[in-house]
């Protein structure tokens, strides 16, 4: 949508497309979600604990699915001073809602309430800007026949198999966790891991904002100004990312106590192993949006298969072995192979 091809109507005709092409897959990933929990999949994974939430589960993908597409479209509009104050309003929003339900005693199904609320709300926000923004009847309309849509479509299911295999770093990991070690153990792990993450919040943000300005760049042929650009921003983010590393190293003690208590005291030590890995990982971030800013997404796709497919092989051989200290010590080699492999891309 940033690239401003010269077709009339190009933005009103890609927004519709993606928003038709990304509610498809919501209902295909609905109706996947629900046939597992028929055929008792989900509940045998998570010994029933999450099939009461199903229907809320539902709730929170349209929400969540509306408020995405619709921020990132604004995002793709040069309109980040709509989309990143409504991106801020759904987090805050989420945390006003969820405490108070929390306290009371509404647990999971409070939180989920909270999410559903938070999305919903700011993605109907973002929606109306896109209305005064967009002419409507060309985005809900037919689009011409000379619109690319096979070449929009590849590249958005590229895109979805990339974002799949790379969000699997963020979960595949505490998933083998909880299925072989267990509650206790799976909780020591997600809290260090959650503090690990506290180094990724400006390689993250770069990651939204690059794929959509740098897209353009690379429809003009500005390789040049690609490669200065990657080069400033990874040494950039080398350097924030190594002090707040050996700020969080030095820390560590105090902020596993801080943030959560004395109990979660285990996870020290498996923040510590967290934290080379997650170094890495921040440095692969905004490289690999600039790689998929290009449109070409194999090499892309090969960077992050196979650093994914090698941290859930690391996962399944080391858990059995050396228990929560291996899932730590695999993912954190997996993400630091993400970078190498990224900078190969």
């Amino acid at each position: 949508i940033a690239e401003k091809r010269d077709m009339l109507a190009w933005r009103e005709h890609v927004a519709g497309f993606v928003f038709k092409t990304g509610f498809t897959y919501l209902f295909v990933l609905l109706c996947f979600v629900f046939l597992s929990a028929k055929l008792g999949f989900v509940r045998t994974l998570f010994d029933g604990l999450v099939t009461q939430y199903l229907s809320l589960l539902a709730l929170l993908l349209i929400g969540h699915q509306l408020f995405l597409l619709s921020t990132d479209t604004l995002m793709g509009l040069s309109l980040e001073q709509y989309s990143e104050p409504i991106r801020s309003l759904q987090r805050i929003l989420f945390g006003v809602i969820a405490v108070p339900l929390a306290y009371e005693g509404y647990g999971v199904e409070g939180i989920l309430w909270s999410h559903i609320a938070a999305s919903f709300v700011a993605g109907a926000l973002s929606l109306a800007v896109l209305t005064r923004r967009l002419d409507l009847s060309r985005v809900i309309g037919r689009r011409p026949s000379a619109f690319p849509a096979r070449e929009i479509l590849h590249f958005n299911v590229s895109t979805f198999i990339f974002r799949l295999m790379f969000r699997s770093f963020y979960y595949a990991d505490v998933v083998l966790v909880y299925t072989l070690l267990g509650g206790e153990s799976t909780a020591y792990y997600k809290a260090a891991v959650i503090v690990a993450e506290l180094l990724w919040f400006v390689p993250s943000s770069l990651q939204n904002l690059l794929l959509h300005s740098v897209s353009d760049l690379w429809r003009e042929d500005n390789a040049d100004v690609v490669s200065n650009l990657s080069s400033r921003l990874l040494r950039y983010v080398l350097g924030f990312s190594v002090l707040a590393t050996i700020g969080l190293g030095v820390l560590a003690d105090e902020l596993v106590i801080l943030y959560y208590s004395s109990a979660y005291t285990p996870a020290i030590n498996l923040l510590l192993i967290l934290l080379p890995g997650a170094l890495f990982f921040s440095l692969a971030k905004p490289l690999l949006s600039i790689i998929q800013a290009k449109g070409e997404l194999c090499p892309l796709l090969l960077a992050t298969g196979m650093a994914a497919a090698l941290n859930l092989v690391l996962n399944v051989v080391l858990i059995p072995e050396i228990g929560v200290l291996g899932a730590a010590l695999a993912t954190t080699i997996g993400y630091s192979l993400l970078f190498p492999f990224s900078l190969w891309a």
